[in-house]
Formats: structure tokens, sequence, C-alpha cells
């Protein structure tokens, strides 16, 4: 049996600012936005619980491979709509600031809380 996955570093409707030295962007509706970078201010709209993998030999149409356990992760949405992921030890890298609200993502995680 495979160990049990890590939880999403962040709740559905936390508002966060990048504290780490990346800086990148992604193209969004024909322009380039930030996606991070030092200072950017972004809200979690969703989460992913993770699953706990079975670590049996798994068979598709081409190669086996293991079913391992993925970690939750948190998805966050940027000024200008790109969307990014944190993963579970990258939540050094942010500042939160305040509870979190009610937000559109908080439906989506207490239904994936549930379901774990």
């Amino acid at each position: 049996m495979e160990p049990s996955p890590k939880p999403p570093p962040f709740k559905a409707g936390t508002r966060l600012r990048y504290l780490g030295t990346r800086d990148a962007s992604y193209e969004v509706g024909g322009k380039m936005v930030p996606v991070v970078r030092p200072g950017l201010e972004v809200l979690v709209v969703k989460v992913h619980p993770g699953r706990r993998g079975t670590g049996r030999t798994m068979f598709t149409s081409s190669e086996p491979f293991k079913d391992e356990t993925e970690d939750g992760y948190s998805v966050y949405e940027a000024p200008g709509g790109a969307r990014a992921c944190i993963d579970p030890g990258d939540e050094g890298e942010w500042e939160a600031l305040g509870p979190p609200s009610k937000a559109k993502g908080d439906a989506d995680h207490e239904k994936q809380e549930s379901q774990v």
C-alpha cells in the first residue's frame, strides 16, 4: 500500500502573496499575464485533495505503470486570469493574507474533502 497523500497547502478562498524569487507569465486571451513573481497577490480558487495509490502495477495499451499516491495541491488564480498550482512543500514561498473566505472554489473544496 502506498503512503497517504499530503494535503493541499492552502484552503480555497485563501488570499496569498508570493514571497519567492521566481518570475513567470502565461498567455491568457492573447496577452501575457504574470502567474508568479515576487509580491504577486493571488486567490486560491480550488483544491485537489490527492489520492492514495495502491502500489500495484497497472497496465494500459502501451506500458505498465505503478499506481502511486498523488499529493493534494492548491489551485490559485492570479490577476489577469492565469491559474497555477501550489504543491505541498512550496507553501513556504507564500504568505497567507488572512483566513479563507467563502470563494468560488469552496463548494468544490468541501465536496472533494468529503470524498477523501
